[in-house]
């Protein structure tokens, strides 16, 4: 069959056929899909462009939801599979088309792309959020009298931590002036959902200190 030949009607209708295929492990027929981003692509078909998300947007969706770091980024799964597609079509130019020789190469950099997506959006919100903590210069000495000792200071601090994991975190930010990034450097293991969950034990332990900042009667 020559593929180049059929309406972009009839290629999506097919290659959302064998899509179905695929996903329910039957024989199945790539040719159609992988013509449908030809014409995409090469052709800059807009037809087959939107044909293209529909087929795949499911797909796209599931690799989202999959990724380790989604669920700390704090934005809905139609941004991220919005900024893949828009990764995907900046990348793939019709004159880079030709390195891809199959429909599973396309759907491996779409993919790629997919992490590529998240994993901006994560670094982005560490910036953030490290700018904000740094700038803040918040230190635990601030929720009290200047007047108090350190000593007293720090064992309310102490008080205030609900497991070893905040104990480690305060007390390499505060006393070693370590940035999150360094704390997850030096304890990978400490922090299996990576360096945001550094930052989420941080904000809430300055919430807390806030919110239980003692008076200085009750520190001596």
């Amino acid at each position: 069959m020559n593929y180049k030949e059929l309406p972009v009607s009839e290629i999506a209708l097919g290659c959302q056929q064998e899509n179905q295929r695929f996903l329910d492990n039957l024989e199945h027929n790539a040719q159609y899909c992988f013509e449908l981003f030809r014409r995409a692509i090469v052709l800059s078909s807009e037809d087959a462009w939107h044909a293209v998300y529909d087929c795949f947007e499911g797909q796209v969706h599931r690799w989202v939801t999959a990724h380790p770091s989604f669920n700390y980024c704090q934005e809905d799964v139609d941004y991220f599979v919005n900024v893949s597609f828009a990764k995907f079509w900046q990348a793939v130019t019709p004159e880079k088309f030709p390195r891809f020789s199959t429909l599973g190469h396309l759907l491996q950099y779409l993919k790629t792309c997919v992490a590529g997506a998240i994993i901006d959006h994560v670094r982005q919100l560490e910036k953030q959020k490290f700018f904000e903590l740094e700038t803040s210069n918040i230190q635990p000495e601030d929720f009290v009298s200047r007047q108090m000792s350190q000593e007293a200071v720090w064992q309310w601090v102490q008080s205030e931590l609900n497991n070893d994991r905040e104990t480690l975190v305060i007390r390499q930010k505060f006393l070693f002036d370590m940035t999150p990034r360094d704390i997850y450097a030096s304890y990978p293991d400490f922090f299996p959902k990576g360096i945001n969950e550094i930052y989420r034990i941080l904000e809430n332990i300055l919430r807390r200190l806030h919110r239980n900042a003692p008076s200085r009667d009750r520190l001596s």
